[in-house]
């Protein structure tokens, strides 16, 4: 038990609530990969992007950038479903560390920015809203 709330339960207090304990579940998470040189165990809240470029995978991560020889498909599967999105071919997206979206592109809070394709805008942009208005 982390917190109580007292009845008649305030819909602001039960969001901020949720939204903590969701916040505190990703934290701990973590995305293992691999190249010759070491085991890399990276928190799923440091990464901004995954790009798959010349068979490898490239984490942006706020502290570097880390190679790897997965395919794009092998690190999603270690993705949490609720703030990672394909938002492109080659890229992952963390909608977490999303600072603007546009229609064919994202930028994140760093200022890079990730190409948003046609086919996945609308998922991205649905996903983005519900994620700002937490509703997750």
């Amino acid at each position: 038990a982390r917190h109580y709330l007292l009845k008649p339960v305030r819909e602001d207090d039960l969001a901020e609530i949720i939204a903590e304990v969701a916040g505190q579940q990703r934290q701990g998470q973590t995305l293992v990969l691999r190249n010759k040189e070491a085991i890399y165990q990276i928190p799923l809240d440091t990464i901004e992007y995954l790009e798959y470029t010349g068979r490898r995978t490239l984490v942006h991560t706020t502290g570097g950038d880390i190679s790897a020889s997965v395919t794009l498909a092998q690190a999603e599967k270690q993705l949490s479903g609720e703030v990672f999105v394909r938002c492109h071919q080659g890229y992952i997206l963390n909608l977490d560390k999303v600072h603007e979206l546009r229609r064919t592109e994202a930028v994140t809070t760093s200022g890079a920015v990730v190409p948003v394709s046609r086919g996945c805008a609308k998922t991205v942009q649905s996903v983005f809203l519900r994620l700002m208005q937490g509703d997750w």
